[in-house]
């Protein structure tokens, strides 16, 4: 009932890699998704050249689904002539879960159900 304030804390947490190999990413997923409050773990990698871009998204929240099960993974290239007709290079996360708001509770007004991120 009545306004809801989000909780301290972080929710999501963004990592940005060029060197670094996947396997150090994985091996900090075990680590975030038990700190309390995460809801996502977002990792983008980029080539040395920035040309190709990766990612990998993984939904954490109350530390499910048990790790490595799942995560969101999807590679592109960034010039303009390749962009991914599929919106693959879109991410996706649930307002509440970014502001550690309970689910059904009513969002502020102009916050949408879902935060969209352009790659």
């Amino acid at each position: 009932p009545g306004a809801q304030e989000p909780r301290d804390g972080a929710t999501v947490i963004v990592e940005v890699m060029r060197r670094q190999q996947w396997e150090s990413a994985h091996a900090k997923v075990q680590m975030y998704r038990r700190l309390d409050g995460v809801e996502y773990v977002f990792y983008l990698k980029m080539s040395p050249a920035m040309a190709s871009w990766s990612y990998e998204l993984y939904d954490v929240g109350n530390n499910n689904p048990a790790y490595p099960d799942f995560a969101w993974q999807h590679s592109f290239d960034i010039s303009e002539a390749n962009v991914p007709v599929n919106h693959q290079h879109f991410v996706h996360f649930d307002s509440r879960r970014v502001l550690g708001l309970p689910q059904g509770t009513q969002l502020p007004p102009g916050i949408p159900d879902e935060v969209e991120v352009n790659l």
